[in-house]
């Protein structure tokens, strides 16, 4: 009877799930709630996995062929896998144009969100506003309080497949550079470094950030005015990481 119970209360809480994600979206409703429950108990109740699933069923995918491939991963990621596949299905289906795809490889380079200024830059202001819109429709970006997101998960499959991750890293760098303002901005001071090591670029961290090598290690150049008004330690930009990276140039 325990089993009994749990069973159903599963069985409920799948349902409850797919039928919120069906009302989410008009393309779902034509979708049965068979299906849905289907999904729902195929990716073990995983939220990407399931809108991923949804949005190729709309796409007119059958759901038993879509879940069939389940059985294909039985690692402990095994719906982590599943969700890979999923997204690439969605990234190279006909209906994702090539623009919509390289823009998208493009952003991935952003570990956390980004504006639309940000996404311009990077594509020399070309107009890309409609794509990132599509883009949206597709999962594959979120958009709130007026900036863009990618799932981590998602980032990291899509990033696997961009090809000028260097330039593009070092183009997202430029960007932050020209933000900088006469006091220093420690957030924004992270990002440019984070993308001029990504495109391998030491001679840009040397000039840009200001580390140095000395006798005793690592240290920031940082003028004493600067660091004043920043009320910074003498150790305030500096992390393993950053000792890593200078210690391997």
């Amino acid at each position: 009877d325990v089993l009994k119970e749990e069973r159903w209360s599963i069985i409920a809480e799948l349902s409850f799930k797919s039928e919120k994600i069906k009302s989410s979206n008009k393309r779902y409703e034509h979708i049965p709630e068979n299906d849905l429950t289907k999904i729902c108990s195929a990716v073990e109740g995983h939220p990407l996995a399931i809108e991923f699933s949804m949005l190729l069923v709309s796409y007119g995918k059958n759901v038993d062929d879509l879940i069939k491939n389940m059985a294909e991963f039985s690692s402990i990621k095994k719906v982590e896998e599943f969700s890979k596949r999923l997204f690439f299905d969605i990234l190279d289906h006909h209906k994702t144009s090539k623009e919509e795809k390289q823009c998208f490889l493009k952003c991935s380079v952003f570990k956390s969100k980004f504006s639309i200024e940000e996404v311009l830059f990077i594509h020399n202001n070309k107009d890309v506003f409609p794509l990132i819109t599509n883009l949206i429709d597709k999962l594959l970006i979120t958009n709130k309080d007026g900036y863009y997101e990618i799932h981590p998960l998602i980032r990291t499959f899509s990033y696997e497949r961009l090809e000028e991750k260097k330039s593009t890293h070092e183009k997202a760098a430029d960007y932050f550079i020209s933000k900088r303002e006469d006091s220093i901005n420690i957030s924004l001071e992270e990002k440019i470094f984070y993308h001029l090591s990504e495109s391998e670029n030491w001679n840009e961290i040397s000039e840009n950030i200001g580390l140095m090598r000395t006798k005793d290690g690592v240290c920031c150049n940082v003028d004493g005015m600067t660091a004043d008004k920043a009320l910074m330690l003498k150790n305030d930009l500096l992390s393993v990481t950053v000792v890593d990276i200078i210690y391997r140039t």
